[in-house]
């Protein structure tokens, strides 16, 4: 923009580039000496581009993020224009997109974003947390690797161009590691219907536990302690717990989990009956919850153990007569008992052997026999005839005195055992007492 009839105008002074976004740069300068009537501004980058201003500021807009532009200001006076005053920046870059956090695990977070408009030559990413840092990376993803578990980061990203003069807003995400998984997890108490869990705390931070219950889908806690109790469960049933470290009440650590069954309950109404001199029979109900066996133990003599599969009764044989025993009843699933259910008794004692009435009078019968096979701790005599009446004697004879001359009877002899005189079957033997 020349005229060769008139004298150029002075270069404009203090020319400056301020308020810079990313689609726009504002100009100001100062009035050269001498006469300016209009200021032409051109940008080298944008050859179409050519303003004419009266005033000593322009703002540029229309302009590409993160790109470079030369902008040359000179005065105007009658159509002649004075050399160029020159300046160059950067617009702002642009913001980057949908940042988002994927396949975080214990000790890394991947980060990805949308490349944003304009131009871009590398990305820089800030990381406030336990650790603060800071990466330069040229694509638009990034996995940030060697972090604490359970810990919480603060991401920046920014759009870098010419080195690290030209930056961009950031774009902020943030996210928790995942907890580390708890170690030692063990039931220190297993009873029919509740578990004690204990463990230890993982590596890394944690602020509660969640406990699951794979048999029972309702029932999730959390926990602030390294202990539980989880209670109302079913005896003798198997329950899978699953124990996780959590943060932030919603990120949660891989399960840990532990399988076991409760304790069988104790079986209800155990009963002896059918009791002979070798055997006795034993009964009960099944337990509340869950048996798949039973385990008997006989303590006596014999004394033996035995299972019994599902069945509730059993018939115990092969005891000595006359014995004391006490059965031990108690449920069983996968080799776990329950309590036991005790119950006493005798076996029958035999009969007598060889029950012999000698040393006949006419008042009176010697008694004499054999104690029988296993255990009496005393005998029970009967006399049936005239007069008639009962004797109980701890030895294996007896002297049977004022009876009738003459008379016959009728003489039975039984073993007994117990407080409760368990009483064998009678041996008998008749005769008659002499005649006077």
């Amino acid at each position: 923009m020349r005229d060769a009839g008139g004298s150029e105008p002075e270069i404009v002074k203090n020319l400056q580039t301020e308020n810079i976004t990313t689609p726009s740069i504002s100009l100001s300068w100062e009035k050269p000496d001498g006469n300016a009537s209009s200021y032409f501004i051109q940008i080298l980058e944008v050859p179409s581009f050519n303003w004419t201003s009266i005033t000593t500021s322009k703002i540029i807009e229309g302009l590409t993020p993160g790109n470079y532009y030369t902008f040359l200001v000179s005065a105007v006076v009658n159509n002649i224009s004075g050399n160029s005053s020159v300046i160059a920046c950067y617009t702002v870059p642009g913001e980057v997109k949908n940042l988002t956090t994927k396949d975080i695990n214990t000790t890394s977070i991947s980060l990805s974003w949308d490349i944003p408009g304009g131009n871009v030559s590398h990305y820089l990413i800030e990381m406030y947390g336990p650790e603060v840092l800071d990466f330069t990376v040229y694509t638009n993803s990034a996995v940030i690797g060697d972090l604490s578990p359970g810990n919480h980061y603060l991401f920046l990203v920014y759009v870098i161009v010419d080195g690290n003069t030209a930056r961009g807003n950031s774009s902020d995400v943030s996210a928790y590691t995942f907890p580390s998984i708890v170690t030692n997890l063990t039931a220190e108490i297993i009873s029919t219907t509740y578990v004690s869990l204990s463990w230890e705390p993982p590596v890394g931070n944690t602020s509660s536990f969640m406990i699951q219950v794979l048999h029972n889908s309702s029932y999730n806690r959390n926990v602030t302690s390294t202990s539980a109790i989880i209670d109302h469960l079913t005896p003798g049933n198997y329950y899978t717990f699953l124990v996780s470290a959590v943060v932030d009440d919603l990120v949660k650590g891989n399960d840990v989990n532990l399988s076991l069954y409760t304790k069988p309950e104790i079986v209800n109404n155990l009963q002896t009956e059918n009791i002979t001199t070798t055997s006795i029979s034993l009964s009960w109900e099944k337990p509340d919850g869950n048996a798949s066996s039973y385990f008997m133990q006989i303590l006596g003599d014999p004394s033996f153990n035995t299972t019994s599969n599902s069945t509730t009764s059993d018939i115990i044989e092969r005891l000595t007569p006359g014995n004391y025993y006490t059965f031990l009843v108690s449920a069983l699933v996968n080799n776990i008992r329950g309590k036991n259910s005790v119950i006493t008794n005798f076996t029958v004692p035999e009969q007598v052997t060889n029950l012999t009435a000698e040393n006949i009078t006419t008042n009176s019968i010697s008694l004499s026999w054999e104690k029988p096979d296993g255990n009496a701790s005393s005998y029970f005599i009967q006399i049936l005839g005239d007069p008639s009446f009962n004797r109980t004697v701890t030895s294996t004879s007896y002297v049977i005195s004022n009876l009738i001359p003459g008379n016959y009877y009728m003489l039975l002899v039984s073993a007994v055992v117990g407080e409760n005189n368990v009483t064998g079957e009678a041996e008998t033997t008749y005769t008659y007492t002499g005649e006077s």
